[in-house]
């Protein structure tokens, strides 16, 4: 059993280029709060995995000084404006031995990733939180999913399930 938490970046500034927006003082106040949210809901990653911009970045940073032990930092070049076909393939060379996996990123694609994982075997005991997800992923939101499978390169196939859902408000 593998656990795959989805984390949008926190509120960002703009008028910088894109790939350049810090977060603002709203985005620091949600990474901070999510992340301790994060050290709540069990063990921490084995891995963090994260988009190059510095939103991503400044959030996987908050998250990693709330855990311990914080977890293996990757950045990830691909994973910047992925699509959902671009973050399974970058969890998909995940080593085996990895367990727990966080990915920082951008949306659509990480909302549009949860969204397909919360529909591929849903159960009765997850449907108010796939109803929650509907609503979409806001900066600074977390889903959970617990996936049936042993290694990361199984995750399109095996089933997901939905186990959390966390706001920064």
């Amino acid at each position: 059993m593998k656990r795959l938490l989805l984390l949008r970046h926190a509120s960002a500034a703009s008028g910088s280029p894109d790939a350049a927006r810090p977060l603002d003082a709203r985005g620091r106040g949600e990474a901070e709060r999510i992340a301790a949210r994060l050290a709540q809901l069990g063990p921490p990653p084995d891995a963090a995995l994260c988009s190059p911009a510095r939103r991503a970045r400044q959030t996987v940073e908050a998250v990693r000084r709330a855990l311990a032990p914080a977890p293996a930092l990757r950045i990830e070049a691909e994973l910047y404006l992925a699509s959902p076909r671009a973050i399974l393939d970058v969890v998909g060379a995940l080593e085996p031995a990895i367990e727990r996996a966080l990915v920082v990123g951008h949306n659509p694609g990480l909302e549009e990733l949860a969204r397909e994982l919360a529909e591929s075997a849903p159960r009765a005991g997850e449907r108010a939180l796939q109803r929650a997800l509907r609503g979409g992923l806001g900066t600074g939101a977390l889903a959970v999913f617990e996936i049936d499978a042993d290694e990361w390169a199984a995750l399109e196939a095996a089933p997901a399930r939905l186990v959390a859902l966390e706001r920064p408000e």
